[in-house]
């Protein structure tokens, strides 16, 4: 630990022993570029596909293959709500 704090004194001189961010420099989780997100996006607004059927029609038309969160993400980002389910009318049968 000491090494470390002296290695950084060494480095920047007293600016070097602030505090730093733990944040990571960059993503590895950031796999999905503008085009994607818009082909994503496109396929939502024009055929309204919920996240599983966006994920088949990617991957077989487009070979992209992406995970259902990663899609979610990516339509809760741009605020596009869940689709509504159409409620089944369950009647239940007669009992003699």
């Amino acid at each position: 630990m000491l090494r470390k704090w002296l290695r950084r004194f060494e480095a920047d001189g007293a600016s070097g022993l602030c505090a730093r961010s733990r944040a990571p420099h960059c993503s590895p989780s950031a796999k999905v570029g503008p085009q994607e997100k818009a082909l994503i996006l496109q396929l939502r607004r024009t055929r309204r596909l919920g996240v599983k059927r966006l994920r088949h029609e990617l991957r077989r038309l487009h070979g992209l293959q992406l995970s259902p969160t990663t899609i979610c993400k990516i339509l809760v980002r741009h605020a596009l709500e869940g689709l509504r389910r159409r409620k089944r009318d369950r009647r239940k049968p007669r009992r003699y």
